[in-house]
Parts: C-alpha cells; structure tokens; sequence
C-alpha cells in the first residue's frame, strides 16, 4: 500500500516543499509503474477488492475508519492496550451520537487548521499529508477491510509508515511548546528535560513490554484475543498456530471460535473440517467438506482434503472390519463412505453385507434401495 501511494507522496513534496511546477513531470514514470505492478498483482490474483454493498455502507465505512484515527492519535500520545489486528465495530446508522461526535471532532480540526493556515510551513504540511496519504489505503475508501460481519480492521500496524509524518509533527509541537514554558518562567528547563526523560522512559518500556507480547505468535494472538475474544481472523490464526504445533483438538476449539462468529468464514470451514480429519475424526470431517458449495479459490484445497478424508475413513473401516468382520454396522458406515464418494457400486457391496449379516438393518435395506434407484 505504501508503494502505490508514492507518487502521491512525490507530489506532495513537490508541491509543499521544493514548490517547483517543472517537477511535475518526474513523477509521471512513477505512476506508470505502480498501475502496471497493481494489473499484474490483480492478474495473478493477488490482489483482491471488496467493495461495499452502498453508497450509505460506503460513508459508514469511512466514518468508523475517522473514529478510528481518533483512536490513533489517542495512541500517539497514550500508547497502551497495544494490540495485533485491532478491530472497531462499524456505525450502522447515522442517528449513532458517536458518528456525529467523530464528525464534530474533525470539522473542529478542519476549522482550526484553516485558521491557522497561514502559519503553517511547507514542511508541517508536507508531514501532515504524509499521515493522510500513507493511511488512505486502508480508509475504507479503495476496499473494506474487514475483521468479522460489523467490524473493520483498525489495526496498529497500519500506523507504521505514517507515523513518520506523527511523530516528526509531534517533535514540532513538543519543541514549540517546550519554548513557551521556558519563555513564560512556568518552570526551569531542568525539570523540562526531567518531565521528557520521563516519558522517554515510558516509552522504552512499552516498547519493551510490546517485544515481550510479540516474541511468539501465540502470545501476541491472545493478548489481541484478550481485547477482542471475537476476531475472526486472530481466532483461525490461533488455530493455524495449534495445528502447527499438533494440537488439533485445540485447534478445532479455535476454528469453532471463529465460525461461531462467522459462520460463512470459508477458510476456517476448512481449516475446521482439517482439524478433525488430523484428530482422525474423517466422517466429521467429510460432513464440514461436504456442506461448502462452492470454496472460490479454495476449491482445489476442499477437493484435496474431502478425497483424503474419504480414503482414510474407508482404510479405517477396512481395519475395523478386519478385526470384527461379523459386525454389520461397520459394513453400512463404509457402504456409507463409498456412496457420499461416488462409488456407488463399491457401497451397494458392502450394504449387501450388512444385510447379509443382519437381514432386517434398516438403514442398510433403505441406503441398498436408494442406491439401486441411483444406478437405475
């Protein structure tokens, strides 16, 4: 996102700092560049848009990404419940009072900067629209970025680049303001510099505290979890991180968490379906496979995974009825296997047996029925 917003950027520097028109032109070749790079990454499927559904979605989703960037300044200057993914929940009407307090909030700054227009320097602007320009892709604006139905991703990994732009205005208003103190006599430049190591010292130790959160994927997904018990994304993630580790039964907490939630989620759906298959759980598993319709890019991966469910559960079967070869029921479940497979011929054989075993299994006379009637 960052690299598609550098001609912008260019242009900003040109307009706001160097203020010279004849520059213009060389930062065409930039723009040329960055439209080519997003075809390709659009050919190749890479990059994927979701647009909103209205106009109304549209502005609601604009607006919650604004009280969002409250929420970012707040962190600039008090940067605690630090989180991976943050999410903020969508407005869903315009008679929401906290809609209308955000757009007060940023008319309010409109109005002052405005006022204040002319003593504002090139540079200051230039960083004020760095912030703005790195931050519009993920505004909302070009797609939603979603974290679950009702919320979006408001997360703090989107402040790192425009937080150059923050963090070089906060240096100016803290120098500015350092000034005035000093010139007014309200305190010595001694306790000035002690009140700043002060924060400086806060600073290092949240910045420790964040390497600690983050030194495993798993703990920075439970603190993230700890603040938003339903991210859909951080929940298949954490179940992503217990499958890796082998930990299938609590990966299939995790992947239930998420679809809980979001029940249309299609990758947690097969991750889920996954889960049980590596618990040895097939005929779960193949249920979850069998209920999605249509998986998108997931296709393959269902295909793949539903077919390597269906040979384990008939190499299991095959085991059992090895050792308890008098048992029908496990003739009917794998009769059962071979239908949902496809292999009709291969079920009527073995619901034969059941039925040879046990003349009035019911289930094993219905499923020989029907797939009589199957085959014609």
């Amino acid at each position: 996102e960052s690299a598609a917003m550098l001609p912008v950027l260019l242009l900003s520097y040109i307009f706001f700092i160097e203020r010279n028109k004849k520059k213009y032109v060389l930062v065409l070749p930039y723009f040329l560049i960055i439209g080519l790079y997003i075809a390709v990454r659009q050919s190749l499927g890479i990059t994927e848009t979701y647009p909103w559904r209205s106009a109304p979605e549209y502005v609601l989703g604009f607006l919650t990404f604004l009280r969002a960037g409250l929420m970012y300044a707040r962190l600039f200057i008090w940067p605690v419940d630090l989180h991976f993914d943050r999410a903020q929940e969508m407005f869903t009407t315009f008679h929401d009072p906290e809609l209308w307090i955000t757009v007060f909030a940023y008319i309010m700054l409109g109005f002052v900067l405005w006022k204040k227009r002319k003593q504002l320097s090139g540079p200051v602007l230039f960083f004020m629209g760095l912030f703005c320009i790195e931050l519009f892709p993920v505004s909302q604006v070009v797609t939603t970025i979603g974290v679950r139905p009702g919320y979006i991703s408001a997360a703090e990994h989107f402040l790192y680049t425009p937080a150059v732009g923050a963090f070089v205005l906060l240096v100016l208003v803290v120098n500015k303001f350092y000034l005035f103190i000093l010139k007014k006599g309200f305190c010595s430049s001694q306790v000035l510099r002690l009140a700043l190591s002060g924060i400086f010292l806060f600073l290092m130790v949240i910045t420790a505290s964040q390497g600690l959160n983050a030194r495993t994927s798993i703990t920075m997904f439970r603190r993230s979890l700890a603040y938003n018990p339903n991210n859909t994304r951080i929940l298949y993630s954490m179940g992503i991180e217990m499958a890796n580790r082998r930990e299938y039964s609590q990966a299939e907490h995790y992947f239930r968490q998420a679809l809980a939630g979001e029940p249309a989620h299609l990758i947690s759906q097969i991750a889920l379906g996954r889960s049980l298959h590596d618990q040895e759980k097939y005929i779960e598993a193949m249920t979850i496979y069998e209920a999605i319709k249509n998986a998108g890019q997931w296709n393959q991966l269902l295909e793949n995974n539903l077919n390597e469910s269906y040979q384990k559960a008939i190499e299991q079967y095959t085991r059992w009825i090895a050792e308890k070869p008098n048992n029908a029921q496990l003739y009917y479940s794998l009769g059962t296997v071979y239908t949902r497979r496809g292999q009709t011929a291969e079920g009527i054989e073995q619901y034969k047996k059941a039925i040879a075993l046990d003349p009035v299994y019911k289930n094993a006379l219905f499923n020989l029925a029907s797939s009589y009637d199957a085959v014609g």
